[in-house]
């Protein structure tokens, strides 16, 4: 009777400590999730950060000797062809 006793307040140590474990897997896991979730926040915010070009006007082009000479051959003496 003895032995039964022992035996039961070993499995009860051993289903106390199992939840113990799993109430500390629970935790460290929300932490985990907690940190990747404002990592993640960070990335995009740094990824969505920079300036966008849609929307601007293209730069203009610089005219080449040829260009402007083809320009100039033309007839075309008063404005810049981008």
């Amino acid at each position: 009777m003895a032995e039964e006793k022992k035996e039961v307040k070993e499995e009860d140590d051993i289903i106390t400590q199992a939840r113990k474990e799993r109430e500390l897997l629970e935790k460290a896991t929300a932490a985990a999730k907690a940190e990747n979730d404002r990592a993640e926040k960070l990335l995009t915010r740094a990824a969505m950060g920079g300036k966008s070009l849609q929307g601007q006007p293209a730069p203009p082009k610089e005219e080449t000797p040829a260009e402007y000479a083809r320009r100039i051959e033309r007839g075309d003496y008063g404005r810049k062809h981008a």
